[in-house]
């Protein structure tokens, strides 16, 4: 479990859970409790913040460690080129001046689909809040 300031919070006491993982066929029962208790402990964080996402999980974890589902996030997209995921934000129309097909007319969509690259969907997100009761 790795935490630091939130990414995209305007209020810097904001803490985020950047990172929980696990490895599969190993159980460490209480690991999160007491990885995030230690956190609560030392840090003594005011509001902590994550994000689920839901292809892999519905983010069970954050309401058994007291947090709460502050909203769903719809679907995003990333583009496959090459065979390969890549992030959107590379892809973004101002960033396409290059490709052959490119057109201020064009949008985003049409210059990457001309240029035989697909999207792919994920499942959403959800975003979720822990309250310290040390305020």
């Amino acid at each position: 479990m790795t935490f630091s300031k939130s990414r995209f919070e305007k209020d810097k006491s904001v803490w985020e859970i950047i990172r929980f993982c696990t490895q599969s066929g190993i159980t460490v029962v209480g690991g999160a409790s007491k990885l995030f208790s230690y956190f609560i402990k030392t840090q003594q964080p005011k509001t902590i913040i994550s994000y689920s996402d839901n292809r892999v999980g519905l983010g069970k974890v954050y309401s058994e460690l007291g947090f709460e589902k502050v909203k769903d996030i719809s679907p995003g997209y990333n583009w496959v080129v090459n065979g390969e995921r890549k992030n959107r934000a590379l892809f973004q129309k101002s960033k396409l001046k290059d490709f052959p097909n490119f057109s201020e007319d064009k949008t985003e969509k049409e210059i990457m689909f001309e240029a035989g690259h697909r999207i792919l969907f994920d499942a959403g997100h959800q975003k979720w809040r822990y309250q310290s009761n040390l305020i």
